[in-house]
């Protein structure tokens, strides 16, 4: 009933001149004493603690026969504690409501991020990547580049080109290979990717990227099922990511 009535007299109005008091600043596990200073007898002060929340649990001690307030915050916590309080007269009349703010510790304050080490420009091992602006639509070419291996661009242009050789062969040009053949010549090199991992058997440097690929196309879902062209596609943009290291 106390707070229904409390909640009814909110909607009159009242005269602000309660005073409270309390410190700005508390150090970390140090107790915060709230008092409510009033000249006039019989007013009563409805303490609330309005956070922290969360796993953090505050300790609220109300000295008997007083109007004050004691919050005791955890050691090692910081933060801002929040606390409203309500002042009725001796008829249980709201004179005045307010919320007090007091920082516990030292408020939070941003981090900077470490200063990166000075990039050497004749250290091409550190020297960062220029973005990727090739072929990308089903996201393969990225893929490639990112995790293309360091070697000379003639030995790169070779592996794009087993690529290119794949692809066209799902064309038909010179001559056609499958994704999956059936039959007699299941599991041989009319099937494209059979052929495929026994020419990147001859580029070991290249195997992790390949390998990165092929777990990139599966993670797509793109499989024996799948269109023809997206395996494609798939193979054009493997061929792009390479080139894109030049």
């Amino acid at each position: 009933m106390k707070k229904l009535f409390l909640l009814l007299c909110l909607s009159f109005p009242f005269h602000l001149n309660a005073q409270v008091t309390s410190p700005e600043s508390v150090k970390s596990g140090e107790a915060i004493h709230f008092s409510l200073q009033e000249d006039e007898e019989g007013c009563e002060a409805v303490w609330t603690v309005l956070n922290p929340f969360g796993d953090v649990t505050v300790t609220e001690i109300r000295p008997n026969k007083s109007n004050d307030l004691i919050v005791d915050p955890p050691c090692g916590w910081s933060g801002p504690i929040r606390v409203q309080v309500i002042v009725l007269d001796a008829e249980q009349r709201v004179k005045d409501i307010r919320v007090v703010v007091v920082q516990v510790g030292s408020p939070d304050k941003p981090v900077d991020p470490p200063n990166p080490p000075p990039i050497d420009e004749n250290d091409d091992e550190n020297k960062p990547k220029p973005a990727y602006d090739g072929l990308n639509e089903l996201g393969m070419g990225q893929v490639s580049y990112e995790n293309a291996p360091k070697v000379d661009e003639i030995k790169a242009e070779i592996v794009a080109q087993v690529m290119d050789q794949a692809a066209d062969f799902l064309k038909g040009y010179p001559t056609l290979k499958v994704i999956k053949a059936v039959g007699l010549r299941e599991g041989t090199d009319y099937e494209v990717y059979v052929w495929l991992d026994k020419q990147m058997q001859q580029h070991p440097e290249y195997q992790k990227w390949y390998d990165e690929c092929l777990k990139y196309k599966k993670g797509l879902g793109v499989s024996v099922g799948s269109p023809v062209n997206m395996h494609i596609q798939l193979l054009n943009e493997m061929a792009a990511g390479i080139r894109g290291q030049k």
